[in-house]
């Protein structure tokens, strides 16, 4: 009995009396006829074993059964024929390397390459595209320049002076290998070396600078060092005792006449005045004590001019003295300063 089974998939009995077939009951249910007059065959797409049909599979086809359910498998190797673009697909199923998929106004979808334009680069890759500028037909770098695609750039010297400096080009004075040097005229020294002590003197002759060093005069020395210069008194020091074996003199100042004539005995030790009229000599300015020395009073043509004295000048008992009164007379005021506001004189009279 191939082929024939109950659709209950229970045991068939036969009752040989009459030729019938009958499926076991269920229990607590009657006995059940089977007909058994008609046999099934599997067509194109299925299978068929014993009573049981299934879904016969092309091999990764498309389709695959899921959980004993049928369904589409759209990774399978073999699927045949290509989905259109009206049906959401491509309509292709080969590419090369960069190609693009293009609407057309037929409404598909068409195959092509980027086509470059004036002055770009296309290179198609493996999965990607590449697109750059091209350098511009016609253009070199000359000297000073550099060219990289389409980007000039400056072609500087190695520590001659120039530097990029966020991207704009500046001047570096620290530079090693500058050319040339900087004259006076430009802002410079017009110099480029020196030795110890040496100094940058001015001259009028093709306004430069000239490299000397100091020249010691009697009593001084120099001393040149590394970026200093000590200069010294090689002479007699005036804090110190000392022995003159020579000579030695001071200038005699001239002193202005006026009313009241004025002394600065910082100028000198010695001064000299002619009187004009009859005035007052006025208190010194700058008095040291311990400084000495001696004015000289001369009577002008007419004679007879007297001469008084500020506060800060002392005299023996306290009187001030008298000038000689004869034309052209000379009296000598000897002085010592005592403090910075008493100057002790005395006058030694018609001096011939």
């Amino acid at each position: 009995m191939a082929g024939i089974r109950d659709p209950e998939k229970r045991p068939l009995y036969v009752d040989r009396k009459n030729g019938r077939f009958f499926a076991e009951p269920v229990l607590g249910t009657p006995w059940k006829e089977v007909s058994v007059g008609q046999s099934y065959t599997a067509g194109d797409g299925l299978d068929l074993a014993g009573t049981e049909f299934s879904i016969d599979l092309k091999a990764a086809g498309g389709l695959a059964i899921e959980g004993g359910e049928l369904a589409v498998d759209l990774g399978a190797a073999s699927i045949t024929g290509t989905l259109a673009v009206s049906d959401g697909g491509t309509g292709q199923t080969t590419y090369s390397s960069g190609e693009l998929l293009i609407g057309n106004a037929a409404g598909g979808l068409t195959k092509a390459s980027l086509t470059a334009g004036s002055n770009i680069v296309i290179t198609p890759g493996d999965g990607s595209i590449t697109i750059t500028a091209a350098a511009a037909a016609g253009y070199t770098a000359g000297d000073g320049l550099d060219l990289t695609g389409t980007t000039f750039s400056a072609d500087l010297k190695a520590n001659g002076g120039l530097v990029i400096e966020a991207t704009e080009l500046a001047v570096d004075l620290g530079a090693s290998a500058i050319t040339g040097t900087l004259g006076v005229a430009d802002g410079g020294t017009g110099q480029t070396s020196y030795t110890d002590g040496q100094l940058l003197i001015g001259n009028s002759t093709g306004n430069t600078l000239a490299k000397a060093t100091l020249t010691a005069g009697t009593g001084i020395s120099v001393t040149n060092g590394s970026g200093s210069i000590t200069i010294a008194n090689t002479g007699p020091a005036l804090d110190t005792a000392q022995t003159w074996t020579k000579g030695q003199r001071g200038e005699v100042t001239a002193l202005s006449d006026g009313a009241t004539i004025a002394v600065d005995f910082a100028d000198s030790n010695f001064f000299s005045v002619t009187l004009g009229g009859s005035r007052q000599l006025g208190n010194p300015s700058n008095m040291v004590a311990g400084q000495s020395g001696a004015i000289f009073i001369t009577q002008d043509g007419t004679g007879s001019r007297t001469l008084s004295y500020a506060t800060h000048w002392d005299f023996a008992g306290g009187t001030a003295p008298t000038l000689s009164t004869a034309a052209n007379a000379v009296d000598v005021l000897v002085y010592m300063v005592r403090t910075s506001t008493s100057v002790v004189g005395h006058l030694i009279k018609d001096v011939k």
